[in-house]
């Protein structure tokens, strides 16, 4: 699924809220089924989200919402989750089971 990573990472796309990024991820041509779609939020997430490692390993735990990993451009494992479920479930039509 080469084409479904072209420009995913591009700046573009960061400081954006959620609305934002499903537009972005919507204007890709090339998701048509659900495994391509998950792959794209996969993409994205990935591609623009950095683990927050510093406070990890200071033991800094907050709670995570979409809106401050966004804004942040950081998370740890339970913001990954939750942005790539949100997206999915919930903008894209792909199931998310936990």
């Amino acid at each position: 699924m080469p084409e479904l990573n072209q420009g995913l990472n591009s700046n573009e796309s960061e400081s954006t809220g959620v609305s934002q990024v499903v537009a972005y991820l919507s204007a890709c041509q090339y998701a048509g089924t659900y495994l391509e779609k998950a792959w794209l939020a996969y993409v994205w997430v990935t591609h623009n989200i950095d683990y927050d490692l510093e406070n990890y390993l200071a033991n800094i735990f907050y709670e995570s919402n979409l809106e401050c990993v966004l804004a942040s451009g950081l998370a740890v494992c339970e913001g990954y989750a939750l942005l790539f479920r949100t997206l999915c479930t919930t903008y894209l039509g792909v199931k998310c089971y936990e």
